[in-house]
């Protein structure tokens, strides 16, 4: 029996590492929507993403 993967994944993380979980999330899922917030106030705010992800039906059906 494999290794079962979550249906629904999602990740918060800094502007500079959207493409780098994009490559990671990618290969077995689908980006369902992104978006752009801002974490703080003055010169300390920065950017965060939030990312959605649904797993690909075939790989639900390999892993399954």
């Amino acid at each position: 029996m494999g290794i079962r993967k979550r249906r629904y994944v999602a990740v918060c993380c800094d502007l500079e590492d959207v493409e780098a979980n994009l490559d990671v999330y990618c290969g077995d899922y689908d980006l369902l929507c992104q978006s752009a917030y801002q974490v703080g106030i003055g010169f300390g705010a920065k950017v965060n993403v939030l990312l959605t992800f649904k797993l690909r039906e075939q790989a639900r059906e390999r892993v399954a």
